[in-house]
């Protein structure tokens, strides 16, 4: 006989006693349950979760510390663990760090008006300088070897274009003219030749983590050197291939495009 005939009888007799006791059991049986559960989950779980939704991070030039976004900030920590220090506390988010060369200096992107600024901040911490203004949005791409611009992705023309800024202040300029690329981002000066990588498809734009795609918006590598005039296409791999991607190493630079290696 199931539990709710046996109920039913309880009712249609009317005793209270033995639905009482039946109701009980089933308390006690559901509360043994939830404690099993619940501590089979406490075992499951480390002893020290640690934060989570790191991103941005970011090498010092000497590799001894990183820089990082958590909770819309910047924090600084040494490359082999420990206490992680808060460079940040503005209003909204800031990410997209990168070292100056010289390591003085940490570039960085802003949203505390709403739209996207450039802002430097000291390695070590300190006074922040913001670097442009304006109503566009404005991304922290890279920076110069002499450590004396910052190459940022400003829609200010209405569509994505490569620009520089001096550390110093002033107005962006656009690295590769009016009358060239259509939508260059992604800007990484070669540290000798003076050749400037960078992408012009909204797919390594907008969609840089999507995996497997394969189309007519592939980018590709790509340079242009303003002082020669020269315009050169690295990779024609099918895949997503973008000047991030380049580790320069010493006076060279090697980038991997999908399953061959070009050395530039």
């Amino acid at each position: 006989m199931n539990p709710s005939t046996r109920i039913s009888d309880y009712i249609r007799r009317g005793s209270s006693r033995p639905l009482k006791r039946h109701y009980a059991r089933l308390k006690i049986i559901s509360f043994l349950s939830g404690l099993l559960l619940t501590q089979l989950f406490a075992v499951a779980q480390p002893a020290d979760k640690g934060p989570f939704f790191l991103s941005y991070p970011c090498l010092s030039p000497d590799g001894a510390a990183v820089v990082f976004c958590f909770e819309g900030d910047l924090w600084k920590a040494d490359a082999s663990g420990g206490q992680a220090v808060r460079l940040t506390a503005m209003p909204g988010y800031e990410t997209s760090p990168r070292f100056s060369p010289d390591g003085k200096w940490i570039a960085f992107t802003g949203r505390q008006n709403g739209n996207a600024d450039i802002y430097i901040i000291p390695t070590a911490g300190g006074e922040i300088h913001q670097l442009t203004y304006g109503s566009y949005n404005e991304q922290v791409s890279s920076w110069s070897w002499d450590s004396r611009y910052i190459y940022l992705t400003s829609d200010q023309m209405g569509q994505q274009s490569g620009f520089k800024v001096s550390v110093e202040g002033g107005t962006p300029i656009r690295v590769f003219g009016d009358y060239f690329f259509q939508y260059d981002h992604n800007l990484f000066e070669h540290p000798t030749s003076g050749e400037i990588f960078f992408n012009d498809t909204w797919e390594s734009s907008n969609q840089l983590n999507r995996k497997h795609y394969k189309g007519p918006f592939n980018p590709d590598i790509q340079s242009y050197d303003p002082k020669a005039h020269k315009y050169k296409r690295y990779t024609d791999y099918p895949g997503k291939d973008g000047p991030d991607q380049l580790p320069y190493l010493h006076k060279k630079c090697h980038c991997e495009c999908g399953r061959r290696q070009s050395s530039l």
